[in-house]
């Protein structure tokens, strides 16, 4: 497949679906992210900004000649992170060592009136499992399950394998088994690749995209 297939690939998932997207540290996972970003069909999108990913997105994007200006007014709940601000920040949740605030999470999510189901990019998850402790760890899995179902959104989480797997590796097959579709994203000699391992929709399983830089720079 080429990159003008991405929109109707982005179409099988299904309202509440947890899907997980696994990188490694070098596969420039901002890529993905911002052509999840430009074949949303309209829908909303909020993002879940985790230690200042998003900024961290958007400045590589800038590099490579995308343009970032309609990110300006995307809503953003910002996890952790400092005082620097990406998007239309609506709140902020606070990480200490053994746990987030999922309650107060959701609390802004409820504030936040949408018509459609959300498009909700994840970034920088992985980097909690670097501040919490195992047991604060184990709660973040387990919160992101009881997300699994809520079908007012499709939650994408970018996860670096990497980071996981370093941490703390017995993780990553439960975060694996969570999801109902998990993705695998790499960069392959000139191209970029997705891959479906796992997926609700038996359609796209098994199935993947491959597309070079200059096919989504001339979009």
């Amino acid at each position: 497949m080429s990159v003008l297939n991405l929109r109707e690939f982005l179409s099988a998932f299904y309202p509440g679906e947890t899907v997980m997207i696994e990188y490694d540290t070098v596969s420039m996972p901002e890529v993905l992210f911002y052509l999840i970003y430009l074949n949303r069909e309209n829908r909303p999108v909020l993002i879940d900004d985790v230690a200042d990913t998003l900024c961290e997105t958007l400045t590589k994007l800038e590099f490579m000649g995308f343009d970032v200006s309609g990110f300006n007014d995307v809503p953003v709940i910002k996890i952790g992170g400092g005082e620097r601000n990406c998007g239309n920040v609506l709140g902020e949740v606070d990480v200490d060592r053994y746990s987030l605030d999922i309650s107060y999470y959701g609390r802004i999510v409820e504030k936040a009136s949408f018509n459609d189901v959300v498009l909700n990019p994840v970034l920088g998850v992985h980097k909690l499992f670097l501040a919490l402790e195992r047991r604060g760890a184990l709660r973040l899995v387990k919160n992101i399950a009881t997300f699994e179902g809520d079908k007012r959104r499709i939650a994408f989480y970018f996860i670096n394998r990497d980071v996981v797997e370093m941490s703390y590796p017995e993780l990553l097959p439960l975060l694996e088994e969570i999801a109902s579709t998990v993705m695998n994203w790499s960069f392959e000699g000139e191209e970029f690749v997705l891959y479906v391992s796992k997926s609700a929709n038996l359609n796209i399983m098994g199935k993947g995209i491959s597309f070079t830089l200059d096919e989504i720079s001339s979009l």
